[in-house]
């Protein structure tokens, strides 16, 4: 007997609710990042699931998961790579008029 086709609809997926990260939770995880950075470590090392769980355990935020964490800072890191790139190409003259302590603090 052949076994039975499975039609995507039929397939379940486990979703979870999207979170609303508030600027204080922002703010608390950039700060864990630059901690991280100035202790000499690198960010996921050892590896990624460990480090995501000990930074939930420092941060403690309400109804979070590693995952939603670690989701959270690759977004992070994607919208400063893109704000990098656009100072380096076609922010200069932003960078010439008002100065680059004043485009950093536009940013953050």
């Amino acid at each position: 007997m052949a076994p039975k086709k499975v039609k995507s609809a039929e397939v379940i997926k486990k979703r979870t609710e999207r979170r609303t990260w508030s600027d204080d939770e922002i703010e608390k995880t950039i700060d864990l990042l630059l901690e991280t950075i100035r202790s000499g470590k690198q960010i996921e090392k050892p590896n990624a699931s460990s480090y995501y769980t000990t930074a939930l355990d420092k941060l403690n935020f309400d109804h979070c998961s590693s995952s939603q964490l670690k989701n959270q800072v690759y977004h992070m890191k994607q919208k400063y790579l893109k704000t990098r790139e656009w100072r380096d190409n076609t922010g200069q003259g932003v960078l010439s008029e008002s100065g680059e302590e004043t485009f950093k603090g536009s940013i953050f």
